[in-house]
């Protein structure tokens, strides 16, 4: 059995701009539309159908002119498709690290979200326009 990965710096692409270093987490997950198939003799019996794939970034609010600004990078693509990949580690997409390729429209981010002395954080959730496509060379 395999041992199972700590995520330390995965690689989350948007629009080819490296957005590891503003992230807290990402999540990306499957839900299968379950499909009717009773008959008299199986009454309750249901399938998987098509299959919705939802991903779920949360950020660490910034408005940095010097670098990468979170807000203004994202404000920028807002309600466009870009280009995504994600992967468990930066290092080379291999079987011990496969790679999620998909088109997205990137969602209006959020501008505020913390009050008296915390962290701004928001999560921004993101649905592929098509199936993702997953490479391991």
């Amino acid at each position: 059995m395999a041992d199972p990965i700590l995520l330390v710096q995965p690689l989350i692409s948007i629009n080819s701009v490296d957005m590891v270093c503003y992230a807290r987490s990402v999540k990306m997950t499957a839900s299968d539309d379950m499909q009717d198939i009773a008959t008299f003799c199986t009454p309750n019996a249901t399938r998987p159908g098509s299959t919705t794939w939802d991903v779920e970034i949360e950020f660490a609010q910034s408005y940095d002119t010097a670098g990468t600004d979170v807000f203004n990078t994202l404000l920028a693509i807002a309600k466009t498709a870009v280009a995504v990949e994600i992967r468990p580690a930066t290092g080379a997409v291999g079987v011990t690290n496969p790679q999620a390729n998909f088109t997205a429209y990137i969602p209006t981010p959020t501008f505020l979200d913390g009050g008296v002395g915390e962290s701004q954080t928001f999560t921004m959730t993101l649905r592929p326009n098509d199936d993702p496509v997953f490479t391991t060379a």
